[in-house]
């Protein structure tokens, strides 16, 4: 994990703790108490892998096929599974809008960004311009 993904990982998590104590007192705009946590999850939770992979030595390549799996597992198992079964989830287009556009955000700020840091070589390997 780099610095970038631990900045953004500590102020996301800050974000959510505010979004959480604004839900539990009603303070704030509204749109950012019923949404807040929704727009965060996404990269939080990828961030979180990320992090958790490099403490264990783990290698995970987060790459964009994984960015929406997740998103997908994340809309299907808050918006259509957990409903269902009377938990304290209700099904929302905007709370699925928002899953989208965490993704989006992880991929322009990490993937798409990582891939500009590459060139190809000749040779059909791959080298990170950041480490020359």
């Amino acid at each position: 994990m780099n610095k970038k993904e631990a900045y953004t990982l500590f102020l996301l998590a800050a974000i959510y703790l505010v979004v959480h104590y604004m839900q539990a007192h009603g303070r704030g705009p509204v749109l950012l108490r019923f949404y807040g946590k929704d727009l965060t999850l996404i990269p939080f939770l990828i961030l979180g892998i990320s992090s958790a992979s490099a403490l264990f030595n783990i290698s995970v390549k987060i790459r964009f096929k994984e960015l929406i799996l997740t998103v997908i597992v994340c809309i299907v198992g808050f918006e259509f599974i957990f409903p269902r079964f009377g938990m304290a989830f209700e099904r929302d287009m905007a709370d699925m809008l928002c899953y989208i556009a965490g993704g989006l955000f992880y991929y322009i700020v990490f993937l798409r960004s990582a891939e500009k840091h590459k060139i190809q070589v000749d040779t059909g390997t791959l080298i990170d311009i950041n480490r020359l």
